[in-house]
């Protein structure tokens, strides 16, 4: 029972990277590294985690759990970049003269920036979806232990469905949330 709570814990991540990337914006460089050193945490803790899962997959789990850091980093450089883009004075108008049209113009811009984002990566965050969510890297843990596998596990089978399937025999519709994570590594260490 999440009592309602599922979509906000999802936005928890895009909250927090604009609470970061304001920071970022009005405090100086120490955020911004404090930014990028999660960030670069985040993907060495996934990427270590992907590739332990064949021999360790519950350790492997909570690595790749930490790759939510790196949704808030994305996102908080996001807000940083807006925020900066918003300076008017921080962008050339070619052949203005007219501070309102300098206005229309950097507004145009940032909103146009703002759309890029949001399509690449931000609304993704957002929806707790797309490659900077643990469940993405953790399907992807668990493709690569499964060609990692000497015995690999029959088609049908419980552990076949637990690394690749929604719904997983004894289990149901178990999806790939957090707790489901936890499943699925749990049936992939008893299946090694």
């Amino acid at each position: 029972m999440d009592f309602g709570l599922g979509s906000a814990i999802k936005g928890l991540p895009a909250l927090l990277g604009v609470i970061l990337g304001i920071r970022m914006y009005t405090g100086g460089l120490l955020p911004a590294q404090l930014c990028i050193g999660i960030a670069g945490g985040a993907v060495v803790s996934m990427l270590a985690g992907r590739g332990i899962m064949h021999r360790w997959p519950s350790i492997g789990r909570w690595l790749i759990e930490i790759w939510i850091l790196a949704a808030v980093a994305m996102i908080a450089v996001a807000t940083l970049a807006v925020l900066w883009l918003s300076n008017t004075s921080l962008i050339p108008v070619l052949g203005s003269r007219d501070p309102e049209a300098d206005k229309t113009i950097a507004s145009t811009f940032v909103g146009a920036v703002t759309a890029y984002m949001a399509l690449l990566w931000t609304k993704d965050i957002g929806d707790g979806t797309g490659a900077f969510w643990p469940s993405t890297q953790f399907k992807r843990g668990m493709a690569d232990a499964f060609k990692l596998m000497p015995n690999k596990p029959v088609g049908g089978s419980q552990l076949s469905e637990a690394m690749f399937e929604d719904v997983v025999e004894g289990y149901g519709d178990l999806g790939w949330g957090f707790r489901a994570r936890g499943v699925r590594a749990k049936l992939l260490a008893a299946g090694l």
